[in-house]
C-alpha cells in the first residue's frame, strides 16, 4: 500500500530548505514522490493513505502542480537511482519550489507557489520496501 511522511511543521513565511534521500525503490518507474503538501487538517503526519500535494517530481520525470492549476507534464528528466539526493527549497517570500537531483545538476522549478496556508515537505512511497531517508 501507500504511505506517506509529511514534516511536522508547515511553512507560510522564509526560506526553508531540506534533502530526501532515496535509499532504496528508485528502480520502480512512477512510485516515490517528493515535495509539499497542505498540512494534514486531521494532524495525522504520517499515514497509510497518499498525501494529497500540491507541487511535485516524481521519480520517473512527472511534474505536477495541483490546485488551483490541475496541471501535470512529463519532464525528460534522468530517472532517479537508488543513493540519489535530491535537494528542495521553498521561499515562501520569492513564492518558488526548487527541486535538484545533485548527481545530475537537473532541477525543475514551480512558481507562484500559495504559502498562505501551511506547506510542509512530503514524501510519498507507493510499494512495499521502498525507503527514504529526510533531513531537514
Amino acid at each position: 500500500g501507500n504511505a506517506s511522511v509529511f514534516s511536522r511543521k508547515g511553512y507560510t513565511t522564509g526560506r526553508h530548505q531540506w534533502r530526501v534521500e532515496i535509499r532504496r525503490g528508485a528502480n520502480n518507474a512512477s512510485t516515490i514522490a517528493l515535495g509539499v503538501a497542505s498540512v494534514p487538517s486531521d494532524g495525522n503526519y504520517t499515514s497509510t493513505n497518499s498525501f494529497s500535494p500540491l507541487y511535485l517530481w516524481s521519480c520517473d520525470g512527472h511534474f505536477m502542480r495541483y490546485p488551483p492549476y490541475n496541471e501535470q507534464r512529463d519532464m525528460k528528466s534522468s530517472p532517479w537511482q537508488d543513493g540519489d539526493v535530491l535537494a528542495l527549497t521553498l521561499d515562501c517570500e520569492q513564492r518558488t519550489l526548487e527541486i535538484h537531483l545533485q548527481r545530475t545538476g537537473e532541477a525543475k522549478i514551480f512558481f507562484y507557489i500559495n504559502c498562505n496556508e501551511p506547506l510542509c515537505p512530503a514524501v510519498n512511497l507507493f510499494n512495499p520496501g521502498q525507503e527514504v531517508a529526510i533531513s531537514l
